[in-house]
C-alpha cells in the first residue's frame, strides 16, 4: 500500500515539475523528488535529480543542499573525485563560508575514500585549527585519531587525536 502511495506522489511530484507549477514549485517538487531518492538509497537517481536541479536556477540553500547531496551520492556510487568536484564548488563560493567548516570534512573524506591519506589528514587539521564550530571541531581531531589508529598504527597519536575531540 506505502508503494502505491510513493508512485502516486511520485507521479503527482512529475506532474508539478514539468508543467504545472510555477518556477518555485518546480523547484520544490524536483528538491522532493531528489531528496526522497536520496533517502531511499537510489544514489544515481538522487544525483541525478540534484543535478535537475541545479539547472532549475535554486535559491542559495537548495544550491548548496543540491550541490552537497551531488557530492555524497556521488561518494556512494564510487565517483570519489566527481564529488569533490561539487564540494569544490562549495569552498569557492563566498556565500557558503558558514558551512565550510562541513564540506571540508566531506572533502577530508574523499581525501581517504582515494587514498591520499596525506590530503585528508591536513583537510581535517585545518578544520580542527580554523573552525569555531566545537562539534566540527571535535568531529576533525575524531576522524584524526581513526587516521592515527587504523592506517598509521600509531595509537599514542591517535589517543592525543582523540584526547582533544573530547574537550
Amino acid at each position: 500500500r506505502e508503494e502505491k502511495a510513493y508512485a502516486e506522489a511520485e507521479r503527482y511530484f512529475r506532474a508539478v515539475r514539468d508543467s504545472l507549477g510555477d518556477d518555485r514549485q518546480q523547484r520544490d517538487a524536483q528538491k522532493f523528488l531528489a531528496d526522497t531518492y536520496f533517502e531511499s538509497f537510489k544514489f544515481a537517481d538522487a544525483l541525478g535529480g540534484y543535478l535537475q536541479l541545479l539547472g532549475m536556477k535554486p535559491a542559495k540553500n537548495e544550491r548548496y543542499l543540491a550541490l552537497y547531496r551531488a557530492a555524497l551520492c556521488s561518494y556512494k556510487l564510487q565517483r570519489i573525485s566527481v564529488g569533490m568536484e561539487y564540494l569544490d564548488k562549495l569552498i569557492k563560493d563566498p556565500l557558503f563560508y558558514d558551512s565550510l567548516s562541513t564540506v571540508q570534512l566531506t572533502l577530508g573524506e574523499g581525501f581517504e575514500y582515494s587514498g591520499d591519506l596525506a590530503q585528508a589528514e591536513a583537510t581535517y587539521e585545518e578544520v580542527a585549527v580554523t573552525t569555531r564550530n566545537l562539534t566540527k571541531k571535535a568531529e576533525a581531531y575524531y576522524r584524526l585519531g581513526l587516521i592515527y589508529q587504523f592506517d598509521y598504527d600509531d595509537l599514542i597519536r591517535a589517543k592525543e587525536y582523540y584526547d582533544k575531540s573530547a574537550e
